[in-house]
């Protein structure tokens, strides 16, 4: 989301995060909430097994050199690397 005064458009306001936190917590609440998924049960398959292994867990980002904001077609096509 581009933000007014800012040097590009992947600046991330502080503020701003902090303004919908609650709206970010409602939502997690929403979802997991047990009146609201009761009918298929959700709750009880959520954390049948957590794990962080790196088999499991594989995470990898691309930046653009020009911080320009590629097509999705374009951004999936790039090279990635492990984050660490």
């Amino acid at each position: 989301m581009p933000l007014e005064n800012s040097k590009t458009s992947y600046d991330i306001n502080h503020t701003y995060l902090q303004k919908h936190q609650a709206i970010t917590k409602d939502r997690i609440k929403n979802f997991i909430n047990s009146e609201f998924w009761s009918s298929v049960n959700l709750s009880s398959v959520l954390w049948k097994k957590e794990t962080s292994a790196p088999s499991h867990i594989v995470l990898e980002v691309w930046s653009p050199s020009d911080l320009s904001r590629p097509t999705f077609v374009n951004a999936t096509n790039q090279s990635f690397r492990p984050t660490h």
